[in-house]
């Protein structure tokens, strides 16, 4: 890894959280996580507003769309938010979500994972995708 990532996960469920977190650490992707609860948090973070003036700006953004009572109004906000709009977006959503909801936004940077595959394939999965979309920062490839 050539430098510490800074990760942005949007989780409302601390569980999935936590599941999210060992994920990440058993993938090797290693770096600061910052968690915020809702969609409207997550822009203040990027905005660096209110109690994230000194918030870093991410390398990669986790969103569980599942969850979150914004759903896409959130993936709108980030895409129209000129500071934000190159930052690689992983959403987390089940296979109906992704084909009902998403297929419109899965394009460039914007990728999707399904945490209902099994945590093998998911760890294997958000180890791809991170190196996929970060290579200059994690490596140019996944061991």
């Amino acid at each position: 890894m050539n430098r510490a990532l800074n990760l942005l996960l949007v989780e409302e469920n601390d569980v999935d959280g936590k599941i999210i977190k060992v994920a990440l650490s058993k993938a090797g992707i290693q770096g600061n996580l910052f968690t915020v609860r809702s969609g409207w948090e997550c822009l203040r973070f990027l905005r660096k507003q209110d109690d994230y003036a000194s918030a870093p700006s991410p390398d990669v953004i986790i969103v569980d769309l599942n969850f979150l009572r914004e759903g896409t109004a959130q993936l709108d906000d980030l895409k129209a938010y000129t500071d934000t709009a190159g930052i690689p977006v992983i959403v987390l959503a089940d296979e109906y979500v992704e084909k009902k909801i998403l297929a419109p936004y899965l394009s460039g940077t914007l990728r999707s994972l399904r945490l209902q595959s099994g945590i093998d394939d998911f760890i294997s999965s958000i180890r791809k995708v991170i190196f996929d979309l970060l290579p200059d920062i994690v490596g140019s490839h996944a061991d």
